[in-house]
């Protein structure tokens, strides 16, 4: 009776000896970069746009880890986790008029073009004697599935205006860019 005692112990033993082995090479057989994070810049002045979605442009990632980045399409992709997003922009207006018309009723993140909208919580600094603006804000989101492909894109409340990105000259340095936006992962989501 000991002896089968023993036998069903240690076969119980080695099987969860064996489970947890198992439950460990499949979390290693799929890797990922930790901590993921990127800092994203345009670096040249946009066009002048009179749209009333504006996609906010990007040209060139300066650093990255677990970030890929699309420049034609001003898109970065993310693996799943909880991300927070920081961002700073300067906008000018074409018109010499007393108001700029910077004004807008939303900027969001669009993941996976329109699956996701993800508000945008946002501050303005106009500076009316020269029709500029500088922008800056954050937001805390999260991206379900691996490869979520997203954008940063404003919505205008006049579109009668024509506004870019750009800085006023004197502050144009190699370490200033009319868009800087950083984001990094916070926390990781569990699969379900």
């Amino acid at each position: 009776m000991k002896k089968q005692r023993s036998i069903i112990l240690g076969t119980l033993s080695l099987c969860c000896l064996f489970w947890t082995y198992a439950e460990g090479s499949e979390l290693e057989a799929t890797p990922r970069p930790r901590p993921v994070y990127a800092t994203l810049v345009q670096t040249e002045t946009s066009s002048f746009t009179t749209n009333e979605n504006i996609t906010v442009p990007l040209g060139e990632m300066l650093m990255a880890k677990g970030v890929a980045f699309d420049k034609d399409n001003s898109t970065f992709t993310l693996p799943r986790g909880i991300y927070s997003l920081h961002f700073q922009f300067t906008m000018n207006t074409k018109e010499s008029i007393s108001t700029p018309k910077l004004g807008f009723t939303h900027m969001h993140l669009d993941l996976n073009n329109g699956d996701t909208l993800v508000p945008v919580v946002w501050n303005v600094a106009p500076r009316e004697e020269d029709n500029w603006a500088h922008f800056s804000g954050s937001a805390i989101f999260n991206v379900e599935s691996d490869n979520t492909k997203i954008r940063f894109v404003l919505n205008r409340t006049d579109e009668s205006g024509s506004i870019r990105f750009s800085l006023p000259r004197p502050t144009t340095t190699l370490d200033n860019h009319a868009v800087r936006i950083t984001l990094h992962e916070i926390d990781d989501i569990a699969c379900t």
